[in-house]
């Protein structure tokens, strides 16, 4: 059993990356007018991995249904859904990230996505592809239904999102970044023969190059043909090695 509460329905779910699932649901177990949002793990033996009947991820004033999640890239998951805490003729958008362990990641009960006059609600979302999110939903501020849409960070505030495609990683006599779709490694130590992988948050590569750098020099690696998202660099000079994670806009 996933959720034996009063009143679990609308489940929605997902692949854990590790052969299970991550479930939401709204559920009544706060009263009859108090639907709330829950979420579980299960492993791939089916085996529940967080809190029994679920984890929280919002249970705030009034009701807030019909949650849609996808993945955050790291193991856990983006949820948002319609919420009306604001009083039942105010449907709002709320959204929460929560990490592989079922432990809420943003403000307790969601962050706001929209709040305006008129109802909010069906909200869908995909991956924004650095750990946040693209939400959409239906919109009637202006008295009519329009769809309206925002980006949430993978960090929780909303979009746009200040991410950067420079990631700086020292080690003595090593320095390596990632901008402008391009690894670059510059050796100030002795030259030496490197490695450069790159890996996707699945643990597949998708590059790796040999090449060797001479005291002094700046060498770089086109990344640019790779899709957007979150990656891992790893570079190897000899005995000398570090890996970073990076996001590919």
């Amino acid at each position: 059993a996933i959720c034996t509460a009063t009143g679990a329905r609308e489940p929605q779910l997902i692949s854990d990356g590790a052969g299970g699932a991550i479930i939401t649901w709204q559920d009544r177990r706060s009263g009859l007018f108090e639907a709330d949002i829950y979420a579980q793990r299960v492993n791939e033996s089916g085996v529940v991995q967080w809190t029994a009947d679920g984890v929280a991820i919002s249970t705030a004033t009034g009701e807030q249904r019909w949650p849609q999640l996808i993945s955050d890239d790291a193991g856990g998951a983006i949820i948002t859904w319609t919420d009306n805490r604001s009083g039942f003729s105010e449907s709002d958008i709320y959204a929460q990230r929560l990490n592989a362990s079922g432990v809420v990641q943003w403000t307790a009960d969601g962050v706001a996505i929209s709040t305006t006059t008129g109802d909010q609600q069906n909200p869908q979302l995909i991956s924004d592809g650095a750990g946040g999110a693209i939400i959409t939903w239906q919109d009637q501020r202006s008295g009519n239904n329009d769809i309206y849409a925002q980006n949430v960070c993978a960090s929780g505030i909303i979009g746009p999102c200040a991410t950067t495609n420079i990631t700086w990683t020292e080690t003595p006599d090593i320095r390596a970044y990632v901008f402008n779709g391009q690894v670059t490694v510059v050796n100030t130590g002795e030259a030496a023969q490197a490695a450069i992988e790159v890996l996707d948050m699945n643990g597949r590569t998708v590059l790796n190059t040999a090449l060797h750098v001479e005291t002094g020099s700046t060498n770089r690696t086109s990344v640019e043909t790779l899709p957007t998202g979150v990656y891992v660099l790893r570079v190897t000079m000899g005995k000398k090695a570090f890996v970073h994670k990076f996001v590919k806009h």
